[in-house]
């Protein structure tokens, strides 16, 4: 069983990771067009966004065990969705963060 802190601060970290999740999908809904106007802000939220996603993708590619799914028909389809699915938000913001910073 884990420690007290252990589990609070397991808590606090998830609830920001959640949080910074919900806040970067709402500013992709209301302000896409801000997001796709080439200017140096822009530029900078995109940067920070491809990072952010790729990263998440080499976590899931390099950082989780294969032996979680390797074997198992459900997980390893889960697997294969969350990589396309990193990938994919790489990609998509990877592509409007050259387009905002102006090629």
């Amino acid at each position: 069983m884990a420690h007290p802190l252990t589990r609070q601060v397991h808590f606090v970290h998830n609830a920001y990771i959640g949080l910074f999740c919900v806040l970067n999908g709402l500013l992709c809904l209301f302000f896409a067009r801000d997001l796709v106007t080439p200017s140096r802000l822009a530029g900078a939220i995109l940067v920070g966004l491809t990072v952010f996603w790729g990263s998440r993708l080499l976590v899931q590619l390099f950082f989780y065990s294969a032996d979680h799914w390797r074997g198992k028909r459900f997980e390893t389809r889960i697997h294969i969705a969350f990589c396309f699915f990193w990938s994919y938000l790489f990609v998509v913001f990877g592509a409007a963060a050259w387009r905002a910073m102006g090629s």
